[in-house]
């Protein structure tokens, strides 16, 4: 673990080490405010929470948000083995052992939120509270896409990502990647930034790995929770219909709150960082211990 030391003596992380992988973390906002880890998914990295942890910090948290395993050049395994759920969730118990300030608050979009979920489902005991933002329980994703035949393609996309060396072939291309990402909802800048990741040869098979690792992982993830659950959702989001956040609700056995933001995509932290750092605002005074 790698601490930077602040004028005022106390330290903050710049990363973590697991074995030998080194994941960085943004460490900001007031030193002693309560902890929130914020999770991005994949193309992203940590910059998509930008806005919105500087709003937390503004509120009076401290924000740590790291780049996973697979997103970042310091933490590239080869495997897809290495990329199954429970991995990634040993992952981020490790970074709240690093942090050591005892529960945190956890908030994942996309894929980060999948680990949230799998988090908050396995450790509960690490967190104040969890906030899913895009991203319902992943059983209640997997009932809803094999049950609607509105998701065909959503399970053809999911089989593509399991063939070796190919996918990794058409993302390699940035302007495809930007046009992909642009038709999904983004904006010029935004898919401009994560088309550009993809340069990496590394940084397509690792982000593509979160997929493959998904395809490995046990049956852990049908799992409920009792910290409070905030779910927040985009009115258009292209990807997930809001059918699943209705399945999800049963896997949140304490405080279950759903909030739809109108008029917002999948993206919502780039696109509305504001608009949703209120309620997670409200949900953490909440829960904070």
């Amino acid at each position: 673990m790698t601490r930077h030391t602040t004028a005022d003596t106390t330290d903050r992380i710049g990363c973590t080490r697991r074995g030998s992988l080194e994941l960085p973390i943004v460490d900001q906002g007031p030193l002693a405010g309560p902890p929130v880890v914020l999770l991005h998914g994949w193309p992203q990295d940590h910059r998509c929470w930008a806005p919105t942890a500087r709003c937390l910090n503004a509120a009076g948290f401290r924000t740590y948000t790291p780049t996973l395993r697979g997103v970042t050049a310091t933490a590239q395994p080869r495997w897809r083995w290495d990329y199954r759920l429970s991995v990634l969730v040993d992952d981020i118990a490790h970074i709240i052992d690093a942090i050591d300030r005892g529960p945190v608050h956890l908030v994942g979009h996309d894929l980060g939120g999948t680990v949230g979920w799998a988090t908050a489902t396995g450790h509960p005991d690490l967190l104040q509270s969890f906030t899913s933002v895009s991203s319902p329980h992943p059983a209640a994703l997997y009932r809803d896409v094999i049950s609607n035949p509105r998701h065909v393609a959503a399970l053809v996309h999911m089989a593509l990502f399991q063939l070796p060396v190919f996918p990794e072939h058409l993302l390699a291309d940035p302007v495809r990647v930007e046009n992909l990402l642009r038709r999904g909802g983004q904006k010029y800048p935004h898919a401009n930034r994560d088309a550009a990741r993809l340069l990496q040869s590394a940084m397509r098979t690792g982000g593509l790995n979160w997929y493959r690792g998904l395809a490995l992982s046990g049956p852990g993830w049908r799992a409920t929770t009792h910290v409070p659950v905030l779910e927040i959702r985009g009115q258009k989001d292209p990807f997930v219909a809001s059918a699943a956040y209705q399945y999800s609700r049963r896997h949140a056995r304490g405080t279950y709150t759903s909030l739809t933001i109108p008029g917002v995509n999948h993206w919502i932290p780039d696109l509305a960082p504001d608009r949703l750092a209120s309620p997670i605002i409200t949900h953490l005074r909440r829960a904070t211990l």
